[in-house]
C-alpha cells in the first residue's frame, strides 16, 4: 500500500509486470544458481533484455527502493508476537521455500534481544513470501 501510494503520488511504475503464471512456472524451475548472486540485480531479466535494450539500460544501476521502518517495527511487540505466530505454524514447518524449525529457532532466540539488520531483511522478506504462498499458491 505505501509503496502503490507513493509511486502513484509520483508518477512511478512499481508494480510487478512479470507475474504471468507461465512465467513465474519457469522460474521455479530454473535453480538457486541462476536467480540468486550477491554481485548483480535481475541477472536474467538482464541477459535476455540484452538482446534488445541498449547497454546503458542493462548496465544501469539498481533503483532506490521505497523502504520501510524495519528497526522500528521489529522492535515492536506486535511484529515479533506476529512472527512467532507465523514461523511457529504448521504451515511454516511444512515450507517448502524455508526450513520452518531454523526460522522459529532463529525468531525465538532473537525475540528478547532484538534482531539485527541483516536478520529483519531475511526475516521480513520470509514473512512475505509465506503469507503470499499460504494466500495464493495453495490455491491451486
Amino acid at each position: 500500500m505505501k509503496t502503490d501510494v507513493a509511486s502513484m503520488a509520483w508518477g512511478l511504475e512499481v508494480r510487478c509486470p512479470f507475474l504471468d503464471h507461465r512465467l513465474v512456472a519457469f522460474a521455479r524451475k530454473l535453480p538457486t544458481h541462476m536467480k540468486l548472486t550477491t554481485l548483480r540485480s535481475k541477472r536474467i531479466l538482464r541477459s535476455a533484455a540484452a538482446v534488445w535494450a541498449p547497454p546503458r539500460v542493462i548496465a544501469r544501476a539498481a533503483k532506490t527502493p521505497f523502504t520501510i521502518p524495519q528497526a522500528d517495527w521489529f522492535g515492536g511487540p506486535e511484529v515479533r508476537e506476529l512472527l512467532g505466530d507465523v514461523f511457529h505454524s504448521r504451515a511454516a514447518r511444512e515450507s517448502e521455500v524455508f526450513d520452518g524449525r531454523r526460522v522459529a529457532a532463529l525468531v525465538d532466540s532473537r525475540r528478547r534481544i532484538g534482531f539485527a539488520a541483516p536478520e529483519r531483511s531475511a526475516l521480513w522478506s520470509l514473512l512475505n513470501v509465506h503469507l503470499w504462498q499460504l494466500c495464493f499458491a495453495r490455491t491451486r
